[in-house]
């Protein structure tokens, strides 16, 4: 899988950068971007090469460093003769005890919201910088400057970034333009589309009525190759022996399903016509 291979991947000290240390993976929603950052965690999460495994749905600057440095709990640098005394030491007795909201308290109230910033980034880059850590970064809207954010630019040794985003465009301004750090991820085909459906439902039931089968195939049509839909629609139907719920849930499906030209701007939530479509079934054959 590219993206282990990309966490695996060892750079000469020469070599090392963010062009080599940073994946993009883009994708229209649904085509389990957020399932492939998930499998890479989970593979890492107990991995002792790596002093930090973050996983981050990503948004602005101040909640990647807010939720970063809750995660870590870190002691401020030995140098820091540049920062008012006073105020460092405020600012770094809540980055310890980890009670950051004083410090969103702080720029609104004393207007100190981008001496806050700089310093967190600041703070973060001097902790990070001789740390090996994996950040995975999900659904990415807009580029992130990741400098601004704490992370020791360019990355070294063993610090990786890896990101989701359903515009490929962020990838290339993020700095990933090469087939070596980006991944663009794509319906499934046909064949593979009908294997994780049916690996979903199980045999059993496939196999339950001559029928099932053809409406199997049908449905998954209607799934358009989306590994999401494929996947949550298999096991809603894993319990459904009856041909007539079936039918039933192929005509319901038609219905609820967005149109294609849809798809590129689907969220989470648009998801749940799956879902009620599931409740649609069980209330209909109670």
């Amino acid at each position: 899988m590219q993206a282990l291979e990309f966490v695996e991947r060892e750079e000469t000290a020469a070599a090392a950068g963010s062009s080599s240390s940073l994946l993009g993976i883009s994708g229209i929603p649904g085509v389990g971007k957020t399932t492939l950052l998930r499998f890479v965690r989970d593979s890492y999460s107990h991995d002792l090469s790596f002093n930090h495994v973050f996983f981050v749905g990503a948004s602005t600057v101040g909640r990647l460093q807010h939720v970063l440095c809750v995660n870590i709990g870190f002691a401020p640098p030995p140098q820091m003769s540049d920062v008012v005394p006073s105020m460092a030491q405020v600012i770094f007795t809540c980055l310890k005890r980890k009670t950051l909201l004083l410090l969103d308290d702080a720029r609104e109230r004393l207007h100190l919201g981008p001496f806050v910033g700089r310093l967190q980034s600041k703070v973060m880059s001097s902790y990070l910088k001789p740390k090996t850590f994996l950040l995975l970064l999900d659904d990415v809207r807009e580029s992130i400057d990741l400098a601004a954010v704490g992370l020791p630019m360019p990355l070294g040794h063993k610090q990786k970034v890896i990101f989701t985003t359903r515009d490929h465009q962020i990838c290339t301004a993020m700095g990933c333009t090469t087939t070596t750090n980006t991944i663009e991820m794509k319906c499934l085909g046909e064949d593979d589309a009908c294997k994780l459906f049916k690996d979903n439902v199980g045999e059993e039931i496939i196999n339950a009525h001559p029928h099932i089968d053809h409406l199997a195939n049908k449905m998954v049509a209607e799934c358009r190759g989306l590994p999401k839909a494929l996947c949550t629609l298999g096991r809603a139907m894993s319990t459904k022996k009856d041909v007539k719920e079936w039918r039933y849930a192929y005509d319901v499906l038609k219905t609820m399903r967005p149109p294609a030209n849809e798809i590129q701007e689907m969220d989470d939530e648009d998801y749940s016509y799956l879902h009620r479509l599931e409740e649609a079934l069980r209330d209909s054959f109670l």
